[in-house]
């Protein structure tokens, strides 16, 4: 299974701070994190998830929400941005041809 790091030792308050790709900076977004191995995890525990300065996490719906992260979305939201990207589609057409 893949991880992301949580770097306990970064965050602050309710932003979390994941470690990026290759042990190389950080970012506060899950989807930006670098995916570490399950065997990379087992290999160096003390460094990838030691529960004091770092904690890995399954890279998964079910890991994020063990943290508390939740990503949802509003479907209506979706159908509205869509209607509006088709109408502004439509007069760039208009404008153009």
């Amino acid at each position: 299974m893949p991880f992301i790091i949580l770097s306990l030792k970064h965050t602050e308050g309710n932003v979390p701070t994941f470690w990026r790709p290759d042990d190389a900076g950080y970012t506060n977004t899950p989807w930006a994190a670098g995916v570490y191995t399950d065997e990379q995890v087992k290999a160096d525990p003390g460094y990838y998830n030691d529960g004091y300065n770092t904690l890995a996490i399954p890279l998964s719906n079910q890991g994020l929400e063990s943290i508390g992260f939740k990503c949802s979305i509003d479907l209506d939201q979706v159908k509205s941005l869509k209607k509006k990207a088709l109408i502004e589609a439509g007069k760039r057409e208009v404008n153009h041809g």
